[in-house]
Order: C-alpha cells, then sequence, then structure tokens
C-alpha cells in the first residue's frame, strides 16, 4: 500500500466532487457519484454504499478501483484495490456514523454497505499551478463550469481506461486541432498547438 499526502487526505475528506471507477471481469467501465466517504488512515479510505448496483456487481469481480475527487481546480486521483463489507463491527461503526449524517439532513437513507479501498498508488499531481506555464494559465483563467465539468469527465475517463488494463496503460489525450499526443495544447484546440501555428 501506499500513503496519501496530507493534502490527498483533506481534500478526499472535504471534496464537492467525487467519482468511483470501477470495471467488469471483462473491461466494461462504471462511474459512480459519491457522497459519503471518510479517511480511515494515511493508506485507507471508506465509500459508503446507498445505491451501489453495478458498482456492487464489478467490485464481486474486480477488486481494482479508481478514484477521482475534486473542488474548483484542486483535484486528486487515488488507485487501490477495494473490499466490500455489510456485516462486522467495521461495517458498524461507519453505518452509524453515515446513517446519523443523513438523519441530521432529514433524509431516511441507510448505508446497507461500504467499502474500504486500501490505496496502491497514492495520486496524481494537482492539476495545474497557477502562472507555472502558459498551459497552466489558460487552465486557471475562469471558465464557464461546462468547461470545468468537461475536464473533470476526462480525469474520470482516464481513471477507467488505466483499471480497465490493469493499472498499466497510460492514457494521454490528442490536442483537438492538430492530433498529436506531442504537440503542448493535448486536451484542447489553442492558438499555439502545432496546426494552428
Amino acid at each position: 500500500m501506499a500513503a496519501m499526502t496530507q493534502d490527498v487526505r483533506e481534500l478526499f475528506e472535504t471534496a464537492e466532487n467525487m467519482v468511483l471507477c470501477t470495471a467488469s471481469a471483462d473491461g466494461t467501465p462504471n462511474g459512480a457519484a459519491i457522497g459519503m466517504k471518510t479517511v480511515i488512515d494515511e493508506e485507507t479510505v471508506y465509500i459508503s454504499d446507498q445505491f451501489f448496483r453495478k458498482t456492487l456487481a464489478n467490485l464481486k469481480e474486480n477488486q481494482k478501483v479508481a478514484v477521482a475527487f475534486w473542488t474548483g481546480h484542486d483535484a486528486f486521483q487515488i488507485h487501490g484495490t477495494a473490499h466490500y463489507v455489510n456485516e462486522g463491527d467495521e461495517f458498524a461503526a461507519q453505518k452509524e456514523m453515515v446513517d446519523a449524517k443523513f438523519a441530521s439532513m432529514g433524509l431516511p437513507i441507510k448505508a446497507k454497505g461500504g467499502c474500504f479501498i486500501h490505496v496502491v498508488r497514492p495520486q496524481l499531481p494537482k492539476l495545474v499551478s497557477a502562472g507555472s506555464s502558459p498551459v497552466a494559465r489558460s487552465i486557471m483563467t475562469p471558465r464557464p463550469r461546462s468547461f470545468e465539468r468537461g475536464r473533470m469527465i476526462l480525469v474520470v475517463i482516464s481513471a477507467i481506461r488505466k483499471i480497465q488494463s490493469g493499472g498499466t496503460m497510460e492514457s494521454k489525450l490528442n490536442c483537438m486541432s492538430c492530433g498529436t499526443t506531442a504537440c503542448e495544447y493535448t486536451d484542447r484546440e489553442e492558438p499555439g498547438c502545432k496546426k494552428s501555428g
């Protein structure tokens, strides 16, 4: 297992958006939006199950998972091995906390299970550091919400592709103008790409 840094653990706890990525034995992917989650220790996180269906079916066949989570421009991705639980003392303790949170929101939702994820790859770097490059400055420029959503969909797709291939495939995005991964601008058309000059 691998240890998560403090900023990764903090963002995991507070992230506004989180997707658990799984794949079946034949590689069919699935992404599930996550609401209830917590950090157990530096090497383990817990995600609660209220509505898992495809996710649970995938976990029975393939325990390799990725979790992408983000708030604004801060984003991380962790890879790990999931252990699904729906009984025992460990689950009971997590269920009690999750059910209490739902009750405090006035929602009659109960946890039916959950998965402990043992991290094997701690994180990808934060998406960007402002001012570090023309690409970084471009990304940090305020964008419509639809743009941010599209960028994070690419992060999730990348995570799914990696777990489909056992975590060994390096997914690269082509520039939308010149079609090459060598272009500095690899995820959208930019004035500086090879095609545009």
